[in-house]
């Protein structure tokens, strides 16, 4: 009896659904949530910590995707023009990724610039399955802002997902500092996890 029970629950869970396009970025959202609790909240008292804006306006990589089709475009309709990488074509190539402070070894750089070829050879727009963060959706020690906030906010985009490999933009805004960067997960047996962050801008 125990084993027909024990065979029906592994039955239930092979045949459980694979989780939709807009809950598989939900969650890699939630993963991203959970990483900067854990860069902002441990150890930092809670008047210095920032607030979440749940709005979400762009897609991860969608304004670069743009303006490097783009100059693909203006590339193609001036075959005779010495066409040099841009800053962003480098910053696909190069992906000067680190994790926990050590740049990203040579291999697990290839994985991220395939998915980023693949978004950069993508027609359309990228997708936006997530339109707002829910307040629901942040560990504990972080919270949502306020209408009026303007210092001490975190940003997020919208996750971009290629296959196995997410990517989400974030930006820190503080009164006098802040930084930006990129970060990716990759999905693992229990689901996403934070991957190596790309730091593009600080003040």
């Amino acid at each position: 009896m125990k084993t027909a029970l024990a065979l029906a629950a592994v039955a239930v869970v092979q045949a459980a659904p694979a989780p939709t396009a807009r809950e598989d970025a939900e969650a890699a959202m939630r993963a991203a949530l959970v990483r900067a609790a854990q860069t902002y909240v441990n150890g930092n008292p809670e008047a210095n910590r920032p607030c979440v804006r749940t709005e979400v306006v762009d897609v991860a990589f969608e304004p670069w995707r743009v303006a490097i089709r783009g100059q693909d475009e203006r590339a193609k309709r001036d075959r005779s023009a010495q066409v040099s990488p841009s800053g962003e074509r480098r910053v696909a190539e190069e992906f000067d990724w680190s994790a926990e402070g050590r740049r990203l070894p040579a291999v697990e750089a290839k994985a991220l610039a395939r998915a980023m070829r693949v978004i950069h050879e993508r027609a359309e727009p990228l997708p936006k399955f997530v339109r707002a963060i829910d307040p629901a959706w942040l560990p504990a020690g972080l919270k949502a802002c306020p209408p009026n906030a303007h210092w001490r906010v975190l940003t997020f985009s919208a996750p971009t997902v290629i296959g196995d490999i997410a990517f989400v933009e974030t930006e820190h805004i503080c009164p006098l500092c802040g930084n930006g960067g990129s970060l990716s997960l990759r999905r693992t047996p229990s689901g996403w996890a934070p991957w190596a962050f790309r730091l593009l801008w600080i003040s």
